[in-house]
């Protein structure tokens, strides 16, 4: 840690940091309550991923079984897809997990809402319906659950510039991490998504 650093505690000691040998983080994306999502980028071949960042002691022993649910629900269409884990060291020298994810270019819907700008209308608040459904609906053939759905853990995309007539899409991340690290029962994932189609 340079002396800078000692003297600027505002500082963000994950900005810059490597993981997974060639993945710099460069800019915090999102927060949640046991962690922060940084974009990270690859320089050869270029490639962004969105990295998720728990400091030391947030998490529970066996945390890693909620991955198990994001991989069991492999290509499903509208599910952030993980990637890879591990441990790293951050600039004040403190170990932190680090999970990758597929980066999405967009916001979260708690912001979209606190938005006035943001265009609603009843096609976009059906189309987040019908993603979200169709993600339980893969979640419960499964014998699994989000445990932790709300606006934050709700992506929509920007339209992808490479694509033509590319529309918005709605993505769901996050599954479980609110029961890994407390012994909070999981939240009953319909009832959260009538409470959130609610308020919009």
């Amino acid at each position: 840690m340079s002396v800078l650093d000692q003297l600027n505690p505002q500082e963000d000691p994950y900005i810059g940091v490597i993981c997974g040998k060639d993945y710099q983080l460069i800019e915090e994306v999102g927060k949640g309550k046991i962690g922060t999502v940084y974009k990270a980028v690859r320089q050869n071949p270029i490639l962004n991923v969105a990295c998720k960042v728990i400091p030391e002691g947030r998490l529970k022993k066996g945390w890693e079984r909620e991955l198990e649910k994001v991989t069991q629900l492999n290509g499903i269409p509208g599910v952030v897809q993980y990637r890879t884990h591990g441990a790293q060291i951050d600039k004040n020298n403190r170990t932190f997990v680090f999970v990758f994810f597929d980066f999405i270019s967009g916001r979260d819907l708690r912001k979209i809402v606190a938005d006035n700008n943001w265009p609603f209308n009843m096609a976009f608040i059906e189309g987040i319906a019908k993603t979200v459904l169709e993600v339980l609906f893969a979640c419960q053939s499964l014998g699994i659950f989000h445990g932790d759905l709300h606006e934050g853990n709700i992506l929509i995309s920007d339209p992808d510039p490479r694509l033509p007539g590319s529309p918005r899409r709605t993505w769901i991340t996050d599954f479980g991490y609110g029961g890994s690290h407390n012994s909070l029962k999981p939240k009953d994932d319909y009832r959260q998504l009538c409470s959130i189609l609610a308020n919009l």
